[in-house]
């Protein structure tokens, strides 16, 4: 999934709007979250969501609700969803902020696009106070006769819908569940469970297929079983379906089955909000590839055109020399000169857009040879760069596409150092954790951290002047190409005191022990003498 889907502003008033907690993203980890679920988590910002799935299970300590084991990466409900697999269970996990446990109902569910999971939604819904609840309420049950005052009132003050039975059939259901199914009088509910299911005309909610008595959620747990479902139901009055997540569970007196309890949870506009996020998903999805395909036409239709252009306009400079006025003269200069700078941005949109559905051959890649063979090819004008290339660097990945990561930093760095008349570029790597990362530092012009989030954003630059050249879309390229081998960018400076670029690529194709932060890198590494650049010079 494209990363423009997960940071589009047209679902953020929608993922607000929604009561619980959500979170999207892909094999690479979470990329996007609602307010609810930075509460939830007790996180100020979405910057401090880990990134990766193993850095996120494991931040919040995510285990199962039913056995307590812990959620194992790759194998929770957001790594089957990933799989296109669609799950509901019980979660605990740790609030960040507070330290204090969480108990979340979590419904998983892949995002398909073109018969093809490209991403995943997950959905916690807060039941810490339903857990509390039905643990009181479990402990009070053998104390209570099923027709004590203190019953109703215990029954009554839980906001979910709870109904008891045994063999016989239900005999206490309290207020909320009356209200969720339709029933007025209690009477009316009690009695044979096979009769209260057939006027409920309960169904399975993936399938909306029906439910045999015999393995109804209540029923299952007369045999012993512990069971989390949703389910459809009719409401009595209204005629309306209502969606019902119901937790049912057996009652045990000295180790003897004596009856059972479900809790039954409204979500019915959880449900309807899901499917509306889907929609809009599948929406965005469609406009952002009518958006490429427009793109990409344009922009090859335009490449044509543009030469043409320039060729007819140098030709007029060349064969009437002698006849045009240097009015027109320099009038001509700046078609030529305006319709190649068009033609280069041109290409470099068509080149951006191909890095998506480039495949990318895995090679180990000569980094120290790389940066040479970059830097002759740089026009550093009369210029005295100096540029400071590490021995023995290698990294793991598509070496056409890395040449091009290369290439924009080193040029960019050659660029914005230009007015300091001691320039330096250095380039090295430093080992972390299964990653390399690498680094191009410049003692230029350097740029204020506040605005470091339009560095890698398409046509967004800092300095739009004409001191420094460029389309704007360079840094969107090498960003594009970092994520794709499943690394990450980005950069630290101040203005006037040069700009140092950082990007990590795993050692090896498909590590998955992605950083959640960036790293810095030490004074020195080992073989590696990584010196502090000034605007006027090496200190």
């Amino acid at each position: 999934m494209e990363q423009h889907i997960f940071y589009n502003q047209s679902i953020d008033a929608l993922l607000n709007s929604l009561p619980d907690a959500v979170f999207i993203g892909d094999t690479e980890g979470i990329k996007r979250v609602n307010d609810i679920a930075l509460k939830m988590m007790g996180l100020s910002s979405e910057k401090e969501v880990p990134e990766g799935l193993a850095s996120f299970i494991k931040a919040f300590n995510f285990r199962f609700l039913e056995s307590g084991e812990k959620v194992i990466p790759g194998e929770g409900p957001f790594s089957k969803a990933l799989r296109g697999e669609r799950t509901v269970t019980e979660l605990r996990h740790t609030n960040h902020e507070t330290g204090l446990p969480i108990y979340s109902r979590c419904a998983a569910a892949p995002i398909w696009e073109n018969n093809t999971v490209v991403g995943a939604i997950l959905i916690l819904t807060d039941i810490t106070e339903r857990i509390i609840a039905g643990k009181k309420l479990q402990e009070t049950l053998h104390a209570l006769s099923h027709s004590t005052q203190e019953q109703e009132a215990v029954l009554d003050s839980i906001p979910d819908g709870v109904y008891m039975g045994d063999q016989n059939g239900i005999y206490k259901v309290n207020r909320p569940a009356l209200e969720m199914i339709g029933y007025s009088p209690e009477r009316d509910v009690q009695g044979q469970v096979s009769s209260f299911i057939s006027k409920l005309n309960a169904r399975y909610a993936e399938n909306g297929n029906q439910i045999p008595v015999s393995e109804d959620p209540f029923s299952r747990a007369l045999r012993g079983e512990r069971v989390v479902q949703e389910i459809i139901i009719t409401h009595l009055i209204s005629g309306k379906d209502v969606y019902i997540r119901c937790a049912a569970a057996p009652v045990y007196l000295e180790n003897k089955i004596i009856g059972a309890i479900a809790v039954n949870s409204d979500i019915t506009d959880k449900i309807l909000a899901e499917r509306k996020l889907q929609k809009t998903l599948q929406e965005l999805r469609k406009v952002n590839e009518e958006l490429e395909a427009f793109t990409y036409a344009v922009s090859h239709d335009l490449k044509s055109p543009l030469g043409r252009i320039s060729g007819l306009a140098s030709l007029l400079l060349i064969s009437n020399e002698s006849q045009i006025s240097d009015k027109d003269r320099y009038l001509l200069q700046l078609i030529v000169q305006s319709s190649e700078k068009l033609t280069e941005l041109v290409s470099h949109l068509l080149n951006l857009g191909k890095i998506g559905q480039t495949e990318i051959n895995y090679c180990k890649i000569d980094l120290t040879a790389l940066c040479h063979q970059v830097i002759e090819n740089i026009n550093t004008g009369k210029r005295n760069i100096k540029f400071t290339i590490a021995p023995n660097m290698y990294v793991w990945g598509d070496k056409t596409l890395m040449h091009s990561v290369m290439q924009n930093l080193l040029t960019n760095a050659a660029k914005y150092s230009s007015k300091n008349p001691n320039a330096e570029v250095q380039v090295g790597t430093h080992e972390d954790n299964g990653y390399t990362l690498c680094y191009v530092r410049d003692n230029g012009v350097g740029f204020d951290m506040s605005e470091a989030d339009k560095l890698f954003m398409p046509f967004k630059r800092l300095y739009t002047g004409t001191n420094f050249e460029g389309t704007g879309v360079g840094l969107s390229t090498v960003k594009r190409i970092i994520e794709r081998h499943e690394g990450r960018i980005w950069a630290e400076s101040k203005p006037g005191e040069g700009a140092t670029f950082y990007f990590s690529l795993p050692n090896k194709k498909g590590n998955s022990n992605r950083h959640t932060r960036p790293v810095k890198l030490p004074e020195e590494n080992p073989g590696t003498k990584i010196k502090k650049l000034s605007p006027q010079g090496l200190s």
